[in-house]
């Protein structure tokens, strides 16, 4: 559960964005070139070219990757999903009546709404099948402390056999339609391996 609360802390959200903010802007994104990174003999996903690995998003991620110069950042957390069921059964919150996704992408999705400090946009949660595995995504625009520019996320709630994943893809809100179809790209590029 610890994992859950972590993912938008908003001092981490604070220093990355103040860390990116002194960079230059960068023109309309070319077709880049996707990589493919497998991760633990567990997933893989396609991410676009121009990101480079990094430690310093949040600790809990399996994967995390950016470029400051574009101001493009994705994470993946990844819990296993029977610790999901139990630690969310065990604290009350979970509701029997709807799916585990249901119940992850719902809390995970509250959670991210409250740490926004304010939020223009959201296109509410949307099932989808991503690569043969039940998916929840949602798209926002807000505003976190610290930070006077709105951001974009494009998040997807995945779940498999075994484990549950939270990925998280942002970029300032003025940099969307260059980044849009990109991290759309990626997101549908996840994998069981």
């Amino acid at each position: 559960m610890n994992k859950i609360k972590t993912i938008l802390n908003p001092a981490i959200l604070l220093l990355l964005f103040l860390v990116s903010c002194g960079k230059h802007k960068t023109g309309a994104l070319a077709e880049e070139e996707f990589i493919e990174v497998k991760v633990k003999n567990d997933y893989s996903i396609s991410l676009p070219g121009f990101l480079e690995e990094t430690q310093l998003l949040n600790s809990q991620a399996s994967l995390q990757y950016q470029n400051i110069f574009k101001e493009t950042y994705i994470i993946i957390i990844d819990e296993s999903k029977d610790e999901f069921i139990r630690s969310f059964k065990e604290t009350g919150i979970y509701n029997d009546s709807i799916s585990t996704l249901s119940n992850y992408a719902e809390y995970q999705n509250n959670y991210f709404n409250k740490a926004l400090k304010a939020r223009s946009f959201s296109s509410g949660l949307s099932d989808t099948v991503i690569n043969n595995l039940p998916a929840v995504k949602n798209t926002t625009i807000g505003k976190v402390e610290g930070v006077d520019e709105e951001l974009v996320y494009w998040n997807a709630y995945i779940e498999s056999r075994d484990k549950m994943y939270n990925i998280a893809c942002w970029t300032y809100a003025r940099n969307r339609s260059t980044y849009e179809e990109t991290f759309k790209k990626a997101l549908h590029s996840f994998k069981k391996i």
